[in-house]
C-alpha cells in the first residue's frame, strides 16, 4: 500500500469514528462500563487516593466476575469472561482520574516548568 493509500485509510477511519469521540455511552456500554464497578475506579472525591483504583480485592474480583460485573458462578451471569478488557477499562479510568488530579494540583504548573527546564 502506498503512503497516500495509508493516509486515505486513516482519514476515512477518523471521519467515520470522530462523531463518537464526544458522545455518551450507548446500548450495553452503560452496563459494561458505567454500572460495572470492576471496570472503573471508585468515585473520586477530594480525599480518595489514586491507589483506590488498584485495591487488591477489586482486582481479584475482575478475575472472578463476568464482563458485566456479576459473579460468574451465579446462574444469571452471562458467562462472558473478559478480565483483560475490564482491566483496560479500569486503567483508562485511572488515567482519567490522574489527569484530573494533576490539573487540580496547584503545584502542577511549577512541576511542569521544572521538567521542561531539565537538560536532555
Amino acid at each position: 500500500m502506498s503512503v497516500s493509500g495509508a493516509v486515505l485509510c486513516a482519514v476515512v477511519g477518523l471521519l467515520i469514528f470522530s462523531n463518537g469521540l464526544w458522545g455518551d455511552y450507548s446500548f450495553d456500554d452503560n452496563f459494561a462500563i458505567v454500572y460495572n464497578s470492576d471496570s472503573r475506579c471508585p468515585p473520586m472525591n477530594d480525599t480518595a487516593p489514586l491507589s483506590d483504583c488498584w485495591e487488591t480485592s477489586k482486582i481479584i474480583s475482575i478475575f472472578s466476575n463476568d464482563y458485566w460485573g456479576q459473579d460468574i458462578s451465579q446462574p444469571d451471569s452471562h458467562k462472558s469472561y473478559r478480565p483483560f478488557t475490564n482491566l483496560s477499562f479500569r486503567f483508562s479510568s485511572f488515567l482519567h482520574r490522574a489527569a484530573i488530579r494533576l490539573q487540580e494540583d496547584p503545584t502542577f504548573p511549577e512541576a511542569s516548568k521544572w521538567i521542561a527546564a531539565q537538560p536532555e
